[in-house]
């Protein structure tokens, strides 16, 4: 239950701090420059976000195969979601 709470809690400090950030950066702008953002997130091409984000989590995965192939001669043998895993963090 402990364990739980430390994570809520954890949660909702770096939210916090997300929305702080956003409200720090958003109360100086003005209802033009609001409009202006807004009608560009409209207008992007979120396929190259989709195909940057892809490329990036094969460059993970890869990544986590080569690790896998270094550690096996010494002797150790992980599944390669928990190197996959440890190579995002």
């Amino acid at each position: 239950m402990k364990n739980k709470v430390s994570t809520i809690a954890r949660f909702v400090f770096f939210m916090g701090i997300g929305i702080f950030f956003i409200w720090l950066f958003m109360r100086n702008l003005t209802h033009s420059q609001k409009t202006e953002i807004m009608i560009s997130f409209r207008h992007a091409n979120y396929a190259w976000i989709v195909m940057a984000a892809l490329l990036g989590i094969l460059s993970h995965f890869l990544r986590s195969l080569r690790w896998k192939m270094l550690m096996e001669p010494m002797g150790y043998s992980p599944r390669n979601s928990n190197v996959f895993f440890a190579v995002m963090i």
